[in-house]
């Protein structure tokens, strides 16, 4: 019969987590739209949106002069942008974690870790 290991079960518990959209307690900077607004003007363009993902802020700058329609899905891309890596630098960051782990076990245990 097969145990499940606590690593395995770590994943399949951590899998099924969701981050909020934005941390509780993240404020927006009052600085934060009028930075947006200059950095759009500089590209000639103007401000579409300012998305909040997590703990950052990012601006969302869109042609001068038309509809805005296009803020929108401007905004889901750059939302989805942020979010795929954030998720893999922590993906990163656990695996990093992991195999620190089981070097250490294996030292403490005198069996040479497996090479890559």
């Amino acid at each position: 019969m097969l145990r499940p290991s606590c690593a395995g079960l770590l994943i399949m518990v951590t899998a099924c987590e969701t981050v909020p959209a934005v941390k509780p307690g993240v404020k927006l900077r009052p600085e934060t739209r009028p930075e947006c607004e200059a950095v759009c003007r500089e590209l000639g363009m103007r401000l579409g949106a300012v998305v909040l993902i997590q703990d950052s802020a990012g601006c969302v700058c869109e042609p001068g002069g038309g509809g805005g329609g296009a803020s929108m899905g401007a905004a889901a891309a750059m939302g989805a942008a942020v979010t795929a890596a954030k998720d893999e630098a922590a993906a990163q960051e656990r695996e990093r974690r992991e195999a620190e782990e089981r070097a250490k076990k294996a030292s403490e245990s005198g069996i040479a870790p497996p090479s890559l």
